[in-house]
């Protein structure tokens, strides 16, 4: 992913808030760690954004290969895509192609106007982030993704009940997606939403075509997302 091993964490964080929140929200890392014992802590504003940020920089990378993949094997109806092993995300997802709809006949990649892009049952795709310097978490994604195609501009829109799970962790949280649009040669979704909800908070992430989303948590705080880095900047107002 873009450099999500990076900047993730803002700065102004103080170290031992850093290993409580993203030591436990995270999980799964590969040096010392807190352990939980009195169940979840309760997670800030701020926190539900950084945890957003991550679904955000994800669908970044993962909802393009509706329009961008491009199989070994052309004549196939569904297809497997594989995350590239040098990355920071690891796993592959199914691409289900029709014409005339969900329900219309298989196609190939090439001329379908309708696309399910998901997860095996049991299966996920795991993005690794690196916390701070020595310290990697393992974050579980799985994928239920349909959307509309236009082979003519070589774009796609997410369609309303798209959606998919995170788990990161102790933490485990829920996405649904609504009309975000990609397009071949596009770094960033065009437009729509992302609500991510867990631990309490409901975050909606809303794309604009630049390397900027806004996350707003709980309808109350504003943040922007750094879709290359993940780093989020509180908005006042």
């Amino acid at each position: 992913m873009r450099n999500i091993r990076k900047n993730l964490v803002p700065a102004g964080l103080a170290m031992t808030a850093l290993l409580l929140v993203w030591g436990l929200m995270l999980g799964g890392c590969e040096s010392e760690s807190v352990a939980p014992h009195d169940g979840n802590p309760e997670l800030s504003a701020a926190d539900a954004a950084n945890q957003s940020s991550i679904v955000a920089m994800a669908m970044v990378e993962v909802l393009p290969q509706l329009v961008d993949f491009v199989p070994n094997s052309p004549n196939k109806v569904i297809y497997t895509y594989t995350f590239p092993l040098d990355g920071d995300i690891a796993g592959s997802v199914d691409l289900d192609f029709r014409i005339g709809g969900a329900e219309g006949a298989s196609a190939t990649y090439s001329e379908a106007d309708y696309c399910h892009l998901y997860t095996e049952a049991g299966d996920s795709v795991v993005v690794t982030v690196e916390i701070i310097e020595g310290a990697e978490s393992h974050i579980l994604f799985t994928f239920d993704i349909m959307g509309t195609i236009n082979q003519a501009e070589d774009s796609a829109v997410i369609l309303e009940g798209s959606h998919g799970s995170m788990t990161s962790g102790i933490y485990t949280g829920t996405f649904a997606i609504a009309g975000v649009g990609v397009a071949v040669g596009h770094d960033y979704p065009d437009s729509g939403t992302v609500t991510f909800t867990g631990a309490s908070h409901e975050t909606v992430v809303t794309f604009d075509g630049t390397g900027t989303a806004v996350a707003v948590v709980d309808e109350t705080d504003t943040y922007e997302i750094d879709l290359d880095t993940g780093e989020i900047t509180a908005v006042d107002g």
